[in-house]
């Protein structure tokens, strides 16, 4: 009966995941500390998602941050929410959690949101905003403009 009851959950696990699909996107842009909105520095982000359904993606990211003459490269668990509001421009909810590592590691959260531009059944444009919070440097503001694509 359990050998059952584990074939049942992993075969319709493998259907929900077949179903469902991946992601990519990449967005660039800038982030500034929150003290020094004009001190802009460069911020490219890139993740692979799970599609739980069209609203909900889990994934992992990277990327890269300049601070000054300092790299950071985080590596982060992320949520994406698309809000059921709109026809081909959706408002989104984003929230990241991690590490960066390079020249200064330390802990790192993202909260932000944005818009979704539907390019087609299969491609969006995306417009971010958000707070962005390191353990050491504190707090800082990012923008960032990108392309998600999904499979």
């Amino acid at each position: 009966m359990r050998l059952r009851s584990v074939f049942l959950i992993f075969a319709l696990g493998f259907s929900s995941i077949h179903a469902s699909g991946i992601a990519l996107d990449a967005s660039l842009g800038a982030i500034s500390p929150r003290s020094s909105l004009t001190d802009a520095n460069l911020d490219f982000a890139g993740h692979l998602w799970y599609k739980f359904d069209q609203m909900l993606f889990l994934g992992v990211g990277s990327g890269i941050q300049t601070m000054g003459s300092d790299r950071h490269f985080p590596l982060l668990g992320s949520l994406e929410l698309r809000l059921p509001f709109g026809g081909q421009v959706l408002p989104i909810a984003t929230g990241d959690i991690g590490a960066n590592i390079g020249d200064d590691p330390q802990y790192v959260w993202r909260a932000g949101g944005g818009f979704d531009i539907k390019n087609g059944d299969r491609t969006s444009i995306l417009l971010l905003a958000g707070y962005q919070s390191f353990h050491k440097l504190g707090g800082h503001i990012y923008a960032r403009a990108g392309l998600l694509l999904e499979f």
